[in-house]
């Protein structure tokens, strides 16, 4: 019975190690996700505004948007297909949260071309901010209570906010520069917040 008793108890630490694990090479992959998402995609936005401005050819949009998407796929299947042992469930579920998240804004992204084309009407492109950035909180969400990290769940809140207080710019060349300057503040300081942690 001793034996019995002895067993589960072991099984029941080793779960919980798992639970707890903290994996720096897992942070630092979903860091490395974020400061990618956050650089390409805020830079893109940038590059929209200059071609508003008239700074940059009209032609340059979709090179700027797709070249963007494809760097930034190359670093998401880098991450995403490196999954380390020593993972803790806590840390692979914060990974899983980050890589479905960077698969999610791919796939909205070809519907909403593919809804622009069959309508003819490329406002449905307004939206693409406020969807990521629900995104970004949600996978915040899921990576503050697996972590119990405060600064993550303010990451989280901060997401949702900019995500619904960004549409009011919607129809202003100003919401790319708001959009550029969301992502550093909800992915690339993050990101490199994860890229640094030691443990």
């Amino acid at each position: 019975m001793s034996d019995t008793l002895q067993s589960i108890k072991d099984d029941l630490d080793f779960m919980k190690t798992l639970a707890a694990g903290d994996a720096p090479e897992e942070a630092r992959r979903s860091g490395a996700i974020l400061l990618a998402s956050g650089t390409l995609f805020g830079g893109a936005s940038l590059g929209a505004f200059a071609v508003t401005k008239g700074w940059l050819p009209t032609a340059a949009i979709n090179p700027i948007w797709i070249g963007s998407t494809l760097v930034f796929l190359a670093v998401l299947t880098l991450n995403v297909s490196k999954k380390s042992r020593s993972a803790g469930l806590r840390d692979r579920a914060t990974g899983l949260a980050w890589g479905g998240v960077g698969g999610s804004i791919f796939s909205i992204f070809l519907g909403m071309y593919v809804v622009a084309n069959v309508l003819k009407d490329g406002h449905v492109f307004a939206l693409a901010p406020t969807v990521v950035l629900d995104l970004y909180g949600a996978a915040w969400t899921v990576a503050a209570s697996m972590s119990g990290r405060l600064w993550m769940r303010v990451v989280a809140i901060a997401s949702y906010v900019f995500a619904v207080g960004i549409g009011a710019l919607a129809s202003s060349p100003v919401v790319f520069l708001a959009y550029a300057g969301t992502l550093v503040l909800l992915a690339v300081l993050p990101g490199v917040a994860l890229l640094s942690r030691k443990g």
